[in-house]
C-alpha cells in the first residue's frame, strides 16, 4: 500500500484534480447547511430532543452525533418502516441529511474546509494572542518589580524625611502642625543664649571697639529688649495654643485639630452664666514677625563683627542656627496652606499612589491571565475539532483509495500533537 502524505490546506483541491469532488460543490454543501439548520430549528423546539444538539460542533459532525443522539431517545423506539426507512421524522431527516453529505463526498469537502479554516486561520490568530498574552504578562511582572523598587526607595526617603522632621508620619498634617509647638521653646533658648555671659562679652567687646574706633554709641534695641525680658508665660498653655498634642496610637482617640487665631487672645463663653470671659494667652516678643525681623538684622552685624574680630563667631552662629530651625515651623504656624505643602511633599514619598498602580497593573495581569486561559480553552477545542476532521479525511479518502493509505500532514498537526 502506498502512503501519501496531503497537506492539511490541499485536500479539496487534491480531490476535485482526481474527480471525487464536483466543481459546485461549494453551493452544494451550502444548501446542505441551510436544510441543517432548518432540522436544528425543528429539534430545538421540541423540549424533549432539544438537549440533543451540540452548538460546538457544525457541518457534517454535528449531523453526525446529533443523528446518533437521536437513537438514543425515545424516537428511536419508533422503529423502521416497511422499506427499512426510520418511522421517526427527526431520525428520518437526519439520516437523509447524512446520506446527503455522503453523497458525492460532500462530508469530505465539509471536514476540508472546516480543517482550512482551523489551521490557516483560526488556530494562528489564537497562537498569536496566546504569544501577545505572555509578552504583555513579561510586561506586568517588569512593571511590578520596577513599582516595588521604586515603593520600597520611597518608603525609605520616607522614614529618613519624616525622622529628621521628627514625626511618625502616620497623621503627616497634624504632626506637621504639632511641631509648632516647639516655637515657644525655641523662642525662649534664643532669648536665653542673648543673655548668656559669652553673648554679653561679644556686645561688650563690639561697644567697646566702636567707641574706641568710632567715637559712637551702637544702637542694638532689639537685643537689648530681648536682653532686659523677663517671660512670665505658662509654657505648657503656650504650647498648646499653637498646636494640640497628636495621639498616634491607635487607642488613643483622636484629638481635633483647633487652629489658632492670628490674635493671642481667646475667646470663652461660659453657658452658665452667660458672660464673655476673655483669656489672654502670653507669647514671646519673638512671635511677632517685625521684632523676629528686627533681632535677624543685629544679628547679622553682631555676626560681622565676630567675624572680623575672631572672637565669639560660635555664640552668634548658634543663635543664627535657631533662627533657621525655626523658619519652617513659623511659616507653619502662621500660613496653614504652609502645613498642606509640606504634607503634599512627604505624601509624595508615601507610596499610596504607587499602590494604586500596582494594585491596577495586578488586576489587569489577573484579568490577562483569565483571557489567556480563555483563549488557550478555545485553542484547545479548535484543535480537538481538527483533529476530528483529519481523523474522517484520513479514513474517507483511503476508502475511496483501497491501493494508498492517506495521510494529514502541516502544522496544524503540530499544534495538534502538542495541545491535545
Amino acid at each position: 500500500m502506498e502512503l501519501i502524505d496531503i497537506k492539511f490546506d490541499q485536500v479539496i483541491e487534491w480531490l476535485s484534480n482526481r474527480k471525487k469532488l464536483d466543481k459546485d460543490w461549494s453551493s452544494k454543501l451550502r444548501a446542505i447547511h441551510a436544510k441543517q439548520n432548518d432540522l436544528i430549528k425543528s429539534l430545538s423546539e421540541n423540549p424533549e430532543l432539544e438537549n440533543t444538539i451540540d452548538n460546538s460542533k457544525h457541518g457534517y459532525l454535528q449531523a453526525v452525533e446529533i443523528f446518533q443522539k437521536l437513537l438514543n431517545t425515545s424516537e428511536a423506539d419508533k422503529g423502521k418502516t416497511l422499506l427499512g426507512n426510520y418511522s421517526s421524522p427527526y431520525i428520518y431527516e437526519w439520516d437523509r441529511l447524512i446520506k446527503l453529505y455522503q453523497k458525492q463526498n460532500l462530508h469530505l469537502a465539509d471536514c476540508g474546509k472546516n480543517l482550512i479554516q482551523i489551521g490557516s486561520y483560526e488556530s494562528p490568530a489564537l497562537k498569536t494572542q496566546l504569544h501577545t498574552f505572555e509578552k504583555q504578562a513579561q510586561d506586568y511582572i517588569h512593571k511590578e518589580e520596577n513599582i516595588k523598587d521604586h515603593m520600597e526607595k520611597n518608603h525609605k526617603q520616607f522614614q529618613e524625611l519624616c525622622k529628621k522632621m521628627g514625626i511618625t508620619g502616620k497623621k503627616i498634617p497634624e504632626e506637621l502642625k504639632a511641631l509648632t509647638r516647639n516655637l515657644p521653646d525655641i523662642y525662649l533658648d534664643i532669648i536665653n543664649k542673648l543673655k548668656g555671659p559669652l553673648f554679653s562679652s561679644l556686645l561688650e567687646s563690639y561697644r567697646e571697639i566702636s567707641m574706641r574706633n568710632h567715637n559712637s554709641e551702637i544702637s542694638l534695641p532689639t537685643i537689648d529688649s530681648l536682653r532686659s525680658y523677663e517671660p512670665d508665660v505658662n509654657m505648657e498653655e503656650l504650647r498648646d495654643s499653637y498646636s494640640p498634642v497628636v495621639a498616634i496610637e491607635d487607642n488613643i482617640a483622636e484629638e481635633i485639630v483647633i487652629e489658632a487665631p492670628a490674635e493671642i487672645e481667646w475667646k470663652i463663653e461660659t453657658i452658665e452664666i452667660g458672660e464673655e470671659i476673655t483669656k489672654e494667652i502670653k507669647d514671646f516678643p519673638l512671635s511677632q514677625r517685625n521684632i523676629r525681623m528686627s533681632l535677624l538684622t543685629e544679628l547679622i552685624e553682631l555676626e560681622s563683627f565676630a567675624e572680623i574680630t575672631g572672637r565669639y563667631q560660635d555664640t552668634v552662629k548658634e543663635i543664627m542656627k535657631e533662627f533657621r530651625s525655626a523658619q519652617d515651623l513659623v511659616l507653619m504656624h502662621e500660613q496653614p496652606k504652609a502645613v498642606e505643602r509640606n504634607a503634599q511633599k512627604l505624601e509624595m514619598f508615601n507610596n499610596n499612589k504607587l499602590q494604586d498602580q500596582l494594585n491596577n497593573i495586578r488586576k489587569n495581569a489577573e484579568n490577562l491571565r483569565i483571557t489567556a486561559k480563555q483563549t488557550h480553552h478555545q485553542l484547545k477545542e479548535h484543535l480537538t475539532k481538527a483533529a476530528k476532521f483529519i481523523l474522517v479525511l484520513e479514513t474517507e479518502i483511503t476508502k475511496l483509495f483501497p491501493s494508498i493509505s492517506v495521510k494529514i500532514v502541516g502544522e496544524i498537526i503540530k499544534d495538534i500533537k502538542n495541545q491535545l
